[in-house]
């Protein structure tokens, strides 16, 4: 299972970085792997959130 690497921008363009980890945790193809996650959010208002999928050490 890959991570998940999380950007949330605040609406003053300041940039916090989260990783979600699995632990390791395999999927075969067509199975399904529910998680639910909580970041912080930036002070004042949220400018954008972008979400990548990543590969090795990314």
């Amino acid at each position: 299972m890959p991570r998940l690497a999380i950007e949330v921008t605040s609406d003053a363009g300041r940039i916090t970085r989260y990783t979600l980890d699995a632990g390791g945790a395999m999927v075969e193809p067509g199975e399904r792997y529910h998680f639910s996650s909580r970041v912080n959010a930036p002070m004042g208002s949220v400018g954008g959130v972008a979400v990548k999928v990543t590969k090795g050490n990314d």
